[in-house]
């Protein structure tokens, strides 16, 4: 399964300096993508016309409002038919070698996806693709370790995380859903947060695979567009999360894991109704519209799953109540 073409495509809204510092830093891969797009969501702070006048040699698609990243990757990879695409959120900084490291994991038999070692700008790990745990909680593999020898060798991992995985388009076109006429590899309705974990299961149940390549290397600044911390964004998270489970999750590991599960969004709702209630009613609200369309989209994941729960059960991870309790956090 040896790729030929690649391309790049980054997704910009109103990223300023940082996203035109991520263009540049794709423009110095070497080897370099066949084809580089910037997707701009809608920005109304003139980085679209900056990266125009910067990097002219550059195809840029205007949506004109924001799609999230979902959408916006969407009409990204719609836009160009390359084997294996970089997807890179505009505040990544790419070294040179990043493709060409990703490229050399992406060769095995199977394998969907690869994402690199992102560092923060303090050197602390920012990811190291994504960790699956048995309450459904996902989290960056090593968020904020040193970023010592434990992240030194190749490995399996559940999934690439959003930031700068790259994807093979074979991938991409095995798991996506058509529902009223339109074709989604990432779901729209999640528009942002948990759509990654979403993409990825999709794909373990597809029986791909997804790797980590610690030689690939890239800075992660976080919050390009703007806070983690609004009310949207916590209500994405938790809306999300019950979204990703109702569409791709077995009812036997639900149940297996129901205790843990249930312990964990009760808390998670009791912080957000009293740190940021109306997160917590954006959320419910969401879900009472997005539900039904989840339960649609969950007959076609399951239909085509080729890999049963029991296979997938190793990659649900244990996880720390007591750290949560200490921080003491909903999260």
């Amino acid at each position: 399964m040896t790729v030929t073409t690649t391309a790049a495509v980054v997704l910009n809204w109103d990223g300023g300096e940082v996203v035109s510092r991520c263009v540049a830093s794709v423009l110095a891969l070497d080897p370099a993508p066949d084809d580089v797009l910037v997707v701009d969501n809608g920005s109304t702070d003139g980085s679209a016309d900056l990266l125009a006048e910067r990097f002219p040699a550059v195809r840029q698609l205007r949506l004109g409002a924001n799609r999230g990243f979902a959408g916006g990757m969407n009409a990204g990879i719609a836009a160009t038919d390359a084997e294996a695409l970089l997807l890179l959120n505009l505040d990544v900084e790419l070294e040179p070698g990043y493709l060409g490291a990703c490229l050399a994991a992406l060769s095995g038999e199977r394998v969907g996806g690869v994402t690199g070692r992102l560092l923060r700008p303090s050197g602390e790990v920012d990811s190291t693709g994504h960790v699956l745990y048995r309450n459904r909680r996902a989290l960056d593999r090593g968020d904020g370790a040193p970023d010592d020898a434990r992240w030194a060798e190749p490995a399996e991992v559940f999934g690439t995380g959003g930031a700068a995985p790259l994807l093979r388009r074979a991938l991409l076109d095995d798991v996506a859903l058509e529902l009223d006429g339109r074709r989604e590899w990432f779901d729209e309705d999640f528009f942002a947060y948990y759509e990654d974990i979403d993409l990825c299961w999709r794909g373990r149940l597809r029986g791909w695979t997804f790797r980590y390549a610690p030689d690939a290397v890239a800075r992660h600044v976080r919050g390009g567009s703007g806070g983690r911390r609004r009310d949207t964004v916590e209500a994405g998270n938790h809306r999300n999360r019950i979204l990703l489970m109702a569409k791709d999750d077995a009812v036997p590991s639900l149940l297996r894991h129901l205790s843990g599960i249930l312990y964990t969004e009760l808390r998670a709702a009791v912080h957000l109704g009293a740190t940021r209630p109306r997160a917590l009613l954006l959320a419910y609200l969401g879900l009472v519209r997005l539900l039904p369309r989840a339960l649609r989209k969950r007959r076609l994941v399951q239909a085509r799953r080729t890999v049963g729960w029991r296979e997938l059960e190793p990659w649900l991870q244990p996880y720390d109540y007591r750290a949560v309790l200490v921080r003491g956090r909903g999260r």
